[in-house]
């Protein structure tokens, strides 16, 4: 049988003979198969010391990179998930709602059940308040706390940029709508009722009232419920 040719590992082997000074005259037919016999042996243990090597080698680079991926953390493959900014939550509309930013005569409702003011801090807060409209209801608020009373104002709705729709409470109660008479605020209507059209007149009031802030609707002579015209 033929033995498989190793050319590399055959030196190798001659080279380990040289330095060893095994290579000897070969005078018989026994020391040449001795010679084959020892070489033969030698290019065995070379092979498998080098497959030895080779499956090790191999081995430790698959755990390497099996290591690798495990330490690399699992937003670090994926920048195109990361890379975009998070759209940011628009501001509430009744935390940043401003009668500058709506056209003149936009109606505006507050949501939920209104805003209570109880002092005069309440009244700042509110930001789509003008700030000749904020003088205005801290001193009304003022008026109706006086004596000690556990008064409140009520904020409904709104026109811009003339008109408030509210009332008062914890002292009793009414409907209020505020008016912007040329840069002066005063009351148009306080009533616990629908008002006769002569009373909302008698403000001095020249424009149109939304049918629902109160004064929008009232009483003519004849005691119907008409809508209110200047």
């Amino acid at each position: 049988m033929s033995e498989q040719p190793f050319p590399l590992l055959d030196g190798y082997a001659r080279q380990l003979d040289l330095e060893a000074d095994q290579i000897v005259p070969l005078s018989s037919s026994a020391e040449v198969r001795r010679i084959a016999t020892s070489r033969r042996t030698r290019r065995r243990v070379i092979v498998v010391i080098a497959v030895l090597v080779v499956a090790l080698s191999f081995g430790a680079a698959i755990v390497w990179n099996q290591d690798s991926h495990r330490a690399v953390p699992q937003w670090a493959g994926t920048a195109t998930a990361t890379s975009e900014t998070p759209a940011r939550s628009a501001p509430s509309t009744r935390a940043r709602a401003s009668t500058t930013t709506k056209p003149t005569g936009t109606v505006v409702t507050v949501p939920g059940p209104g805003i209570e003011l109880k002092s005069a801090a309440d009244v700042n807060a509110v930001s789509w308040l003008t700030p000749s409209a904020k003088t205005y209801l801290i001193g009304e608020l003022a008026s109706f706390q006086q004596g000690g009373a556990a008064c409140s104002l009520d904020l409904n709705a709104y026109r811009v940029p003339d008109l408030i729709s509210g009332g008062y409470s914890g002292c009793g109660g009414a409907e209020i709508t505020w008016g912007d008479f040329s840069g002066t605020w005063k009351e148009i209507i306080i009533d616990q009722a629908v008002p006769l059209c002569t009373e909302v007149r008698a403000s001095g009031w020249t424009s149109s009232i939304p049918r629902d802030f109160p004064g929008g609707q009232c009483l003519d002579d004849t005691m119907t419920v008409v809508d209110y015209t200047p």
